[in-house]
């Protein structure tokens, strides 16, 4: 029996030497130009115990890659939205960043066909448990349960805030603290869960 979630979330499967990206939904596109740049979609994937997570991609587009609407013509990246559902063919080379990359061969994309969207973001309120600066890496939850950890990416793009709404440095924080975290509505299937946090608050 078809699984809802999946059918409406999107797929991959592996065809040979190269991976198919089915009905994915479009999170977020970064265009250079016309022909060159990358978009960022989400799709389903079954794990454990006929669980359904939700995995990120980002594809990137180059000038060899085919760009087609769903009735064949050929667009430019630009005409591709957030919202929009694409299919597309990849490389099966994945780098292990967060989230993976791929560089896509064609990208079949349903212009026109927009569905509503989830939340671009969550926030959530949680204790500090360790900071590594190495890694850019903030660890929060409870210290004697990992199942009820989460692991959340810093970067160059995540705003820091102390209680009085200053910006911060990531060395700033400090096991203990509590914080209010606006993060992706997404995350890794690893224990803890890791994802990307764009801001950072002080309480």
């Amino acid at each position: 029996m078809d699984n809802p979630i999946i059918e409406n979330t999107g797929t991959i499967f592996r065809p040979g030497n190269a991976r198919t990206v089915n009905n994915a939904l479009v999170e977020e596109v970064s265009a250079r130009n016309a022909r060159e740049g990358f978009l960022l979609v989400s799709y389903a994937e079954r794990g454990r115990f006929n669980a359904v997570n939700t995995r990120t991609l980002r594809l990137n587009i180059g000038r060899n890659t085919v760009l087609t609407n769903q009735s064949g013509a050929f667009i430019n990246l630009r005409e591709i939205r957030p919202g929009m559902r694409v299919t597309a063919v990849i490389s099966p080379v994945m780098t292990q960043s967060i989230p993976p990359q791929s560089n896509a061969f064609i990208v079949v994309a349903r212009v026109g066909e927009q569905i509503p969207r989830p939340p671009a973001n969550l926030t959530s309120t949680a204790r500090v448990l360790r900071v590594d600066r190495n890694e850019n890496l903030l660890f929060t939850g409870d210290p004697f349960n990992i199942n009820r950890q989460t692991v959340f990416a810093v970067n160059d793009r995540t705003v820091i805030l102390d209680r009085r709404g200053n910006r911060v440095p990531l060395r700033f924080l400090r096991a203990g603290q509590r914080v209010e975290i606006t993060h992706a509505n997404f995350s890794t299937a690893s224990v803890p869960p890791r994802t990307t946090a764009f801001r950072i608050r002080v309480l």
